[in-house]
């Protein structure tokens, strides 16, 4: 996240029965979980598809298969006490190796080397401690 600059990502849903595939992340100044999506930025010249399973492959060094566009929206946040502001796509995915259905979590890394849990959760899941970034992705998922 750079202050001041709008950044464009591309995170994707993955299901299993009632349940996404979140990475947790923990807000040190608002003290509570957050969970997204897996994916990130887009790079310039990229398109959205590729940074997609670019993403996935280096953070879970996995294959993915993309098969809808969900959506997108603005998202205008602040995390950690840094405002951010970021324009999300969202695709329905699909793991091409099943075996990552059968992890009920996982570690990945992203891009600084920083290791984060990814952790299967349903709807219900989430509350105010433990929120679903970005805010009001849920109309887009049902």
């Amino acid at each position: 996240m750079i202050p001041g600059v709008i950044r464009s990502i591309v995170i994707g849903i993955f299901r299993r029965d009632d349940q996404i595939l979140v990475g947790e992340g923990f807000d040190k100044v608002k003290k509570n979980y957050y969970y997204r999506p897996p994916g990130g930025s887009v790079e310039f010249g990229e398109r959205a598809e590729d940074a997609l399973k670019r993403e996935i492959r280096e953070e879970f060094g996995a294959d993915i298969d993309i098969w809808l566009f969900r959506g997108s929206f603005e998202n205008i946040f602040v995390c950690d006490g840094i405002p951010g502001h970021e324009i999300v796509l969202i695709y329905e995915t699909k793991f091409r190796d099943q075996s990552f259905y059968q992890l009920d979590e996982m570690n990945a890394v992203e891009d600084n080397g920083e290791v984060f849990r990814a952790v299967w959760k349903g709807m219900k899941d989430f509350d105010a401690d433990h929120r679903l970034v970005p805010e009001g992705i849920e109309r887009l998922l049902i």
